[in-house]
């Protein structure tokens, strides 16, 4: 099973990609180990898992799934005892005010309806069908199916840590992405182990042989996990960090401003590489998809804040930016605008690998201080000024 998890597509994406859900995945499978722990008779190790689910929100919000699973684990073991105590009262009233608070800000509560949610709850297990592929999904569910929660309570974590993550994303009401479900993939995983456990059973109640039953289970299971990872997947090569060590060491690197310009990973890959080569932050990079267009986490609101080359033109001539990489083959309104804008803008174009293309600067610099302005009217009602 272990293996298994390294296998899927959505853990060996995160292998290689800058965000916390390998993280996330590490604390949710050892948060679950001590939760179960705890539910079954061990009462201090109710400490060690807060402090597991505090982390856990402090690496990304996504771990609020770890407040919600003692309820749920509670009601699967039979347990209702447990609910009189207020240590599990007052961190889920905190969370739930903190959530609330951040779905108004974030103006999420409109959105919210019957239609809307039952939506999203149907869309999760579709996901993660897609996700874990036939097989593992079926075992999963199997063995979320029969897992003996009374008889061992510790299982009743492992289902809670499922069910709570597909209950944060219903109501949520985001656009999923499959990287959402890595930090629950241990507890697919072990379910998955639980399912075969249980075919297992019923093969020994048929008087199967049990080294043919056991044969053909892990068969099953490996050609299940191979045909979900072939071809591997690897971190896509595109030759940013020699661009990044060509303009550090030429006439840009002392230059501060950077425009990066293409889809998620082109974007995410240049600043990792920069990060990489300096880790002391010198730069700033500003992300195209950011600073053209004003949009929400739920992507309900797409506003885009140029909406001609001319205006286009304008903006990076008044803006301290010094370069301006930009993805070759993407398609998006803002890259198209770029690429018809650079040429004739004062932009002198420079060597770059392929699918990149890259502009220097000709005109000089505003004067004074670079200064960055955040668009906080959504949620403040005015702008912020920075200073870096």
């Amino acid at each position: 099973m272990a293996t298994a998890f390294l296998l899927f597509p959505i853990s060996q994406q995160s292998l290689f990609a800058v965000m916390p859900d390998a993280l996330l995945a590490l604390l949710f499978c050892a948060a679950t180990a001590v939760g179960g722990g705890a539910l079954e008779g061990r009462p201090r190790w109710w400490i060690a898992y807060g402090v597991l689910t505090v982390t856990a929100i402090l690496v990304h919000g996504r771990g609020v799934v770890l407040i919600l699973v003692p309820w749920i684990a509670i009601l699967l073991a039979g347990k209702i005892g447990l609910f009189k105590h207020r240590a599990l009262w007052i961190p889920s009233v905190v969370a739930l005010l903190l959530i609330l608070t951040w779905m108004h800000f974030f103006r999420q509560t409109g959105r919210l309806s019957i239609a809307a949610l039952v939506e999203a709850a149907t869309a999760f297990p579709l996901q993660a069908f897609q996700c874990l592929g036939p097989v593992f999904f079926s075992l999963t569910v199997l063995g979320a199916i029969t897992a003996r929660y009374r008889a061992e309570p510790r299982w009743a974590f492992v289902t809670g840590v499922l069910l709570g993550t597909w209950g944060l994303f219903s109501i949520a009401i985001v656009p999923w992405d499959d990287r959402y479900l890595t930090p629950a993939l241990p507890a697919c995983v072990v379910l998955a182990a639980c399912g075969l456990s249980f075919l297992a059973r019923i093969a020994a109640a048929l008087r199967l042989p049990p080294p043919v039953t056991v044969t053909a289970l892990v068969m099953l299971a490996a050609a299940a996990s191979l045909m979900r990872a072939l071809p591997l997947m690897r971190k896509p090569d595109l030759a940013y960090e020699s661009l990044v060590g060509e303009i550090l060491k030429g006439p840009d690197g002392d230059k501060l401003v950077y425009l990066v310009a293409g889809d998620a990973i082109h974007e995410g890959d240049f600043i990792a590489s920069l990060a990489m080569r300096e880790p002391a932050a010198k730069h700033i990079v500003l992300r195209s998809t950011k600073a053209f267009a004003k949009t929400d986490w739920p992507q309900s609101v797409y506003e885009p804040f140029v909406q001609s080359t001319a205006a286009m033109a304008a903006f990076l001539k008044e803006s301290w930016i010094s370069l301006v990489i930009i993805q070759e083959g993407g398609v998006r309104p803002d890259l198209d605008m770029l690429r018809t804008t650079m040429p004739d803008s004062g932009w002198l174009r420079v060597p770059a690998p392929a699918g990149t293309l890259v502009y220097r600067r000709t005109t000089p610099l505003p004067p004074g201080e670079i200064t960055i302005r955040i668009d906080m009217r959504r949620k403040l009602g005015k702008y912020l000024t920075v200073t870096p």
